[in-house]
C-alpha cells in the first residue's frame, strides 16, 4: 500500500510489490491474484467478520440489533488496525480505475443486508423495495461514516461513529421494513 501511495496505483507493478515484500511474484499472486486485491484486502476481511456475527444471531434478536452488531464488529476491526484502512481509502479515492471494484464491494454489502431484510419480512429482496431501501439506508450511513472517518485521518473512534450513524436510523427502522 505504501508503494501505491508513493508511486501511484497504476505505476506500481506486482513485481515492485513482491520485491518490496521480499517474496516471489508467484507467492504474491497466490495470495493476491489481482493488484486491486491488495487495496481491498481489509474490506474483504470485514465480510468474514460480518458473516460471523450474522451467523451467530441470538434467539429472538431484532434484525436492527443484529445489523448494528455486525456493523460494530467491522468498526472494531477498523479501530484495531486503522492504518491499512486509511491508506486503502486514500488509494481508492485517488485511483479512478478502482471505482468499479469499490462500487462492487458496496453493492455486495447492500445485497447482504437486503437479503437479511427479505428473510426477516418474508419478501424477495430483488423485487421488494423495502429490502433495497433499508439496505441502501444502512450502507449509506456506514459508507458516509467511513468517508468522514478517513477524511479525519482516523482521529475519531470508528466504533463510536458507527454507533452514532446506526442510532440515527433507528427511528426510521419500523417504517422502512413495515409489512
Amino acid at each position: 500500500l505504501e508503494l501505491f501511495i508513493e508511486r501511484g496505483f497504476e505505476a506500481t507493478t506486482m513485481d515492485d510489490v513482491a520485491d518490496a515484500a521480499g517474496v516471489s511474484r508467484r507467492t504474491l499472486y497466490r495470495h493476491f491474484p489481482r493488484k486491486d486485491d491488495l487495496v481491498f484486502a481489509a474490506p474483504t476481511g470485514w465480510l468474514h467478520e460480518w458473516d460471523t456475527v450474522i451467523a451467530g444471531r441470538r434467539p429472538r434478536e431484532p434484525l436492527y440489533e443484529l445489523i448494528r452488531r455486525g456493523a460494530r464488529a467491522v468498526a472494531q476491526q477498523i479501530a484495531g488496525d486503522p492504518l491499512p484502512v486509511l491508506t486503502a481509502a486514500q488509494i481508492s479515492r485517488t485511483t479512478p480505475s478502482l471505482q468499479p471494484r469499490l462500487e462492487a464491494s458496496n453493492r455486495e454489502w447492500r445485497e447482504r443486508i437486503a437479503a437479511l431484510v427479505g428473510a426477516e419480512i418474508g419478501a424477495d429482496p430483488a423485487t421488494d423495495a423495502r429490502c433495497t431501501v433499508t439496505a441502501g439506508a444502512m450502507m449509506g450511513a456506514i459508507d458516509g461514516m467511513l468517508k468522514a472517518w478517513a477524511a479525519s485521518g482516523g482521529k475519531r473512534d470508528p466504533v463510536e461513529m458507527t454507533d452514532e450513524v446506526i442510532r440515527r436510523l433507528e427511528p426510521a427502522w419500523p417504517t422502512l421494513i413495515e409489512t
